[in-house]
């Protein structure tokens, strides 16, 4: 059982409905308000009733309301509390444990300092929790994340970490990693692994990467069959190391070794959608259904999928987004489909694409000249 602390300026029965949408069989939460005085915060901290705790869930605006039983208000934020907490935990005056910021959106636009970031291992907005899924999702990525500390507070092995032999994988990556889990305290490999790793694609793939490489018209395929291939032949793939039960990942380098075996060594990334389908459906008895290019593109060799949509694509038939100028080398870069370019439906999740790509976006515009961005 993770035993988490919630401390929030609003009443309990506000937070009631947080409280209870996040806890279950793995993960109880006990809720407070903030003292309305610094120096009795730091005191609760440090006490011994503090390190029951395996998380910390932290609303970042306590100024709204006065603290009820002393009448006061914390003139103090979520990120001024997180900020002390990693200090006390680097001067070795308590142990680090995990710590979510959880706010509304409005909080977040008009009081987060971007600065601040790292010092939390995941940041949740309320508004984000809107129904069961939404809930039990971020359950399992509480959960994974502290059961991930405790890991890393008695492991340093790279291979044990990740649950897996990495004699195949990228040297710069396991460089990385072993400089990250031998210099560096918990809330920093953890904010390494979650950003670098299992929100970029590239050792570890999504499952969205995972069909677009397969070639696996998701919606057109019998869902027994996609069962079929996930739960019994890519369970070999999967990623079993810390913080798995929160994030679902396959090993790309995985993939293409188990991939060759299938295929009688014709490499994945030389053959188009169908034939990938084919090979599956031949060699495992399954009946699954190819995807198919979008009319603007030239390739079905899917590689990638498009940032905006999440449609297939292959690397040529995308356009390099901004924000990857300091990406890692073994990470994937970006794209968004020439659709999204030309009629934007998601611009906010991607917002531009790099400069030398505009050239590419004009000669799209004047190759289709009757499309316009939806407004």
């Amino acid at each position: 059982m993770n035993n988490f602390l919630y401390i929030d300026d609003n009443t309990r029965d506000e937070a009631d409905g947080l409280i209870v949408g996040l806890s279950d069989e793995k993960l109880s939460i006990e809720f407070r308000n903030p003292t309305g005085n610094w120096e009795n915060e730091r005191i609760k901290f440090l006490s011994e009733e503090f390190r029951k705790y395996d998380g910390l869930l932290l609303d970042l605006n306590l100024e709204e309301k006065k603290n009820p039983e002393s009448g006061t208000i914390s003139y103090y934020k979520g990120s001024t509390l997180a900020q002390e907490l990693r200090n006390l935990s680097k001067s070795k005056e308590m142990s680090e444990i995990p710590i979510f910021l959880l706010s509304a959106n409005k909080n977040l636009d008009k009081y987060f300092d971007e600065t601040n970031k790292d010092l939390f291992d995941l940041i949740i907005s309320k508004e984000s929790l809107s129904g069961s899924d939404a809930f039990k999702t971020y359950t399992r990525k509480l959960i994974a994340i502290a059961e991930a500390y405790k890991f890393l507070s008695g492991s340093k092995d790279v291979n044990s970490i990740l649950n897996s032999e990495t004699d195949n994988e990228d040297v710069r990556f396991i460089s990385e990693m072993e400089y990250q889990v031998r210099t560096k305290p918990l809330h920093s490999i953890s904010n390494f692994f979650i950003k670098e790793i299992l929100q970029k694609n590239g050792i570890l793939i999504c499952e969205n990467l995972l069909f677009s490489r397969l070639g696996i018209d998701l919606d057109a395929s019998a869902e027994e069959h996609v069962a079929t291939l996930k739960d019994k032949i890519l369970i070999k793939i999967k990623y079993e190391g810390i913080f798995s039960s929160g994030w679902e990942r396959w090993w790309m380098s995985k993939l293409e070794k188990l991939w060759n075996e299938i295929s009688e060594n014709r490499t994945l990334r030389s053959l188009d959608a169908q034939e990938r389908v084919e090979i599956l459906n031949k060699r495992f008895n399954l009946d699954l259904k190819a995807s198919k290019k979008d009319g603007k593109a030239k390739s079905s060799k899917f590689w990638t999928f498009c940032k905006g949509t999440g449609t297939y694509i292959d690397n040529i038939d995308g356009l390099l987004v901004i924000g990857q100028e300091k990406i890692y080398p073994w990470q994937d870069k970006e794209y968004i489909c020439f659709e999204e370019a030309l009629q934007p439906t998601n611009k906010e999740i991607w917002k531009d694409i790099i400069e030398s790509e505009k050239i590419k976006l004009e000669m799209l515009k004047r190759k289709f000249p009757n499309e316009r961005p939806s407004r």
